[in-house]
């Protein structure tokens, strides 16, 4: 994200705060054109979240590096945003817990 942010390409955060203006205030403070962010007060999934991530992120370089083609990334990605939602609904600690995008959980 560092890297992304000083060379002014796009990026994005989101900011998890059970106290709502002081969510705001650091969403002012970060916004701009090349930097977006998103604000909710769910910290227990973003905080799961933000370290399962990473486990998938190193899935997708392994489907790089192993020749894989997009869709065989794109199965991952759209599996890891499954067991992420289910392990976030499982252990939410806050009761804020929604999925937004549900059309991912659609198929039987």
């Amino acid at each position: 994200v560092a890297t992304d942010v000083a060379h002014d390409h796009f990026a994005e955060a989101t900011i998890a705060s059970l106290n709502r203006y002081s969510a705001i205030a650091v969403a002012e403070l970060l916004e701009c054109d090349s930097f977006r962010t998103e604000i909710t007060y769910d910290v227990s999934s973003v905080e799961w979240c933000g370290a399962l991530k990473n486990i998938y992120a190193l899935g997708a370089g392994m489907c790089d590096g192993m020749g894989g083609g997009s869709n065989a990334k794109a199965a991952l990605l759209r599996q890891a945003l499954k067991e992420m939602t289910e392990f976030c609904r499982v252990f939410d600690q806050t009761g804020h817990f929604k999925v937004f995008y549900s059309a991912f959980f659609c198929s039987k």
